[in-house]
């Protein structure tokens, strides 16, 4: 919601080649979070209605598991089950010397709670939430400081994709500086001067500390059949099963990416071997995507962890300056790149720009499909759209891309 009303107002600015020049466009923060909390209760009623219609009993309280099949509830009321599915969840994580204090030190939940923008933030970890949130508040006028331990921002995505998204941020003003953190922090006169590792001092209102999530495990830490890895994550077979009675586990309380549509694929997988189906998950067809505008996507392995396996394999990159709707849209950051292995079959793919989170899904089914880029390519996709680059970067594998040279 906060994205997509940044963008918005950013088209609203900047729209005066397509003959609409709005010179008194203003962004209105209460009246965004009025529409963003109205959107929240639709889903969350929506969710209810359908628990209701399901005749699924909600019990609301801290839920303990107190055996391989009792959760005590709120140390008052036992549930039995036969069998369980822990979906915990996580919480975000501090850094020590920035703990968080929920008024100079915010978490992404805290955040998103201001009645009003800061005039300046500083955004410790370029991953995907802190990339969305710079961008977020950057478009809206505030002066947005990224600082990032590694070398680039999203540094676990494809290169060239970190690329754009740093481009793009640094065209709103922000201030990215990597491989740097915050040394020490003083308030000062109602606000704060944080010092960086480089020596840069940075005055701000406030930190937002996005350098990830931990998950939540203490309400069944006690009972042993349950294994965690070194991170703290729960431990399973590729049935989601813990080893542990009938105890399975999914969301981000697992060693994967904590994104909500895993956690509801894993459900689904987790139910149907409860119910006898022998399921295994599958991580290769799970996409990711950065809410930035452009959006990045990503499904399968990134070319770096191609090349450190030492797989053989065969790329094609199509960019969006090419394509007709893009050029339409004055949206031309990006690109889509597709890579095969040895034998022909999509083995991930990457997508810069608007829409890639909405386009990324045809190539997770390529990857499900096992599907043969020779296959793939003789799909027709309709002109003028955004899904073109898609069929472009397909043609590419076989040498043989129409609209690029």
């Amino acid at each position: 919601m906060m994205i997509e009303a940044g963008h918005r107002y950013n088209i609203a600015l900047n729209s005066s080649e397509y003959g609409v020049d709005i010179r008194d466009a203003e962004f209105n923060y209460k009246r965004m979070l009025k529409t963003r909390e109205e959107v929240v209760k639709t889903l969350r009623d929506g969710v209810l209605h359908l628990l209701k219609k399901l005749k699924v009993d909600l019990i609301e309280g801290y839920g303990e598991l107190t055996s391989e099949n009792t959760i005590m509830v709120d140390g008052v009321e036992e549930i039995r089950a036969n069998n369980i599915i822990l979906a915990t969840g996580s919480k975000p994580s501090s850094l020590p010397g920035l703990e968080i204090d929920n008024k100079y030190i915010l978490t992404s939940d805290d955040i998103l709670e201001l009645e009003k923008p800061p005039a300046r933030l500083i955004v410790v970890g370029a991953g995907a939430i802190g990339c969305e949130f710079a961008y977020i508040f950057a478009n809206i006028g505030v002066k947005v400081y990224l600082v990032e331990l590694l070398d680039r921002a999203i540094p676990g995505s494809d290169k060239r994709a970190s690329r754009v998204i740093a481009s793009k941020l640094k065209s709103l003003g922000v201030k990215l500086s990597t491989e740097t953190t915050i040394k020490r922090w003083t308030k000062k006169d109602g606000c704060l001067e944080a010092t960086l590792e480089d020596g840069i001092v940075i005055e701000a209102e406030c930190i937002l500390l996005s350098v990830g999530r931990v998950p939540n495990t203490n309400s069944f830490s006690n009972i042993g059949g349950i294994k965690l890895n070194n991170g703290g994550f729960v431990e399973t077979d590729e049935y989601l099963h813990t080893g542990c009675g009938n105890i399975y586990a999914i969301g981000d309380i697992l060693p994967r990416p904590m994104l909500a549509h895993k956690a509801f694929y894993e459900g689904v997988i987790a139910v149907e071997n409860i119910l006898g189906y022998k399921r295994k998950v599958r991580y290769d067809i799970i996409p990711s995507v950065v809410y930035t505008i452009p959006e990045i996507a990503q499904v399968g392995p990134t070319e770096d962890e191609l090349k450190e396996s030492g797989y053989e394999y065969t790329t094609s990159t199509f960019h969006f300056r090419a394509l007709g709707r893009a050029l339409a849209m004055g949206e031309t950051d990006g690109f889509v790149k597709i890579i095969s292995g040895a034998d022909g079959r999509i083995l991930s793919g990457t997508i810069v720009g608007l829409s890639a989170g909405e386009l990324i899904g045809e190539i997770s089914l390529a990857i499900l499909s096992e599907m043969k880029a020779d296959e793939f390519k003789d799909l027709v996709h309709s002109h003028p759209t955004l899904s073109e680059a898609t069929g472009e970067a397909l043609w590419g594998l076989s040498e043989r891309m129409i609209h690029s040279l």
